[in-house]
């Protein structure tokens, strides 16, 4: 089993429809040793969201996504298109987003740490 782990990046106590937080980020290498930054973001859509998003019970999106050394830049070419979708925001979704065939992860399960700051850092690094 290999944990994908994402510090909590927003308000605890929000909703977050099982997923640990309604913002998540982290780094982590990909299944090739490419170093990733990804966040997301969720929410229950609302009367002011776009129509688009009222096809979810708890709409998520990515905020950002880049491999780390395109730090500078917070973009990379690759992943323009994922940065435009919108997906169910849970635990299922995450996972066959980040082991998809754009990101190539090998992630079995995720976890929130709402806890520790951990910073901008590759996941598993001190």
């Amino acid at each position: 089993m290999k944990t994908l782990t994402f510090e909590g990046a927003g308000y605890a106590k929000a909703a977050h429809n099982g997923v640990g937080n309604c913002r998540i980020r982290t780094t982590f290498k990909n299944k090739f040793g490419r170093e990733i930054y990804l966040e997301l973001t969720g929410h229950a859509p609302h009367k002011y969201s776009p129509d688009y998003m009222k096809n979810y019970n708890f709409a998520g999106f990515v905020s950002h996504l880049f491999y780390t050394s395109d730090q500078k830049l917070n973009y990379s070419l690759r992943f323009s298109k994922i940065e435009r979708i919108t997906f169910e925001y849970t635990k299922e979704s995450i996972l066959s987003l980040v082991n998809g065939l754009e990101i190539e992860g090998d992630f079995t399960d995720i976890n929130v740490n709402n806890e520790n700051y951990n910073g901008f850092k590759l996941e598993g690094t001190k």
